[in-house]
């Protein structure tokens, strides 16, 4: 578990699907996506993720606001492997339910993931190292996500 001053990203829980599908239904946070996620969709994501965290040690951890404990999103780490020429790698993600958009919320869970191994002297979080391109973090600029990633940086 990581906390920051108004967020914990924790392991994910079965009562997690529910307001996960509803994020991932959400046409507003899914602009950038190739679509939007049925519930089956949603189950398949989040088993995907569940194995990721059974395979690695971490991976996307589910937020929630310290203030009332609500379930708002994810962010965190996904290994990724398609035919790219800076592939096979580890990226930093995040997706947020839109009425927390915003309020710092991305940012700052992904500062809190990016220093965590950090903290810990890197002995619990084995991530290998791929510094951002300035194509990484210039990329989407005009998005939110965008936004976030030149923040972090």
């Amino acid at each position: 578990m990581i906390e920051t001053e108004r967020l914990i990203l924790r392991p994910w829980r079965k009562d997690d699907i529910l307001p996960f599908s509803e994020i991932n239904c959400d046409e507003e946070v899914m602009e950038y996506l190739p679509k939007c996620l049925s519930m089956e969709e949603t189950v398949q994501f989040y088993n995907r993720i569940a194995a990721e965290h059974d395979r690695f040690g971490y991976g996307l951890y589910a937020v929630e606001t310290k203030n009332d404990g609500s379930f708002i999103g994810y962010v965190g780490f996904h290994h990724f492997d398609f035919d790219a020429e800076f592939s096979p790698g580890v990226e930093i993600g995040w997706r947020l339910a839109g009425e927390h958009w915003n309020q710092g919320y991305a940012t700052e869970a992904a500062k809190a993931c990016l220093d965590y191994p950090k903290m810990n002297n890197g002995e619990v979080l084995d991530l290998p190292h791929y510094p951002p391109t300035q194509t990484d973090i210039d990329s989407g600029k005009a998005t939110p996500s965008g936004k976030a990633v030149k923040k972090c940086h």
